[in-house]
């Protein structure tokens, strides 16, 4: 099934920053694409 916006992702999250201090950044630029039907376990 198309989503509205065109996209196939189920979920999308892009260029994704987080500090827990606001200065020092621990992730920076993080790009991820779960497509649907698409299953991600952490091992």
């Amino acid at each position: 099934m198309a989503k509205a916006n065109g996209s196939d992702h189920y979920v999308q999250f892009k260029e994704v920053q987080k500090s827990y201090d606001g200065v020092n950044l621990v992730v920076k630029n993080l790009n991820l694409n779960v497509e649907t039907g698409e299953n991600k376990k952490k091992h």
